[in-house]
């Protein structure tokens, strides 16, 4: 293998991971871990929002 090679290989499993880490981050602070418009989990994001503005 070459380093070109090397290097495109480490960039897309840097992007990976920081996409992943993203998500777990995102969801422990209990946000959504999408745009909510076109995702089959909207509902389960606003129910959550909706819960903690109740219990306010």
């Amino acid at each position: 293998m070459q380093i070109i090679e090397i290097l495109v290989i480490i960039l897309a499993v840097g992007i990976v991971l920081g996409v992943l880490i993203k998500s777990i981050l995102d969801v422990k602070n209990g946000k959504c871990s999408c745009g909510c418009s076109d995702c089959p989990h909207s509902s389960y994001c606003h129910k959550k929002k909706q819960k903690e503005t109740d219990n306010k």
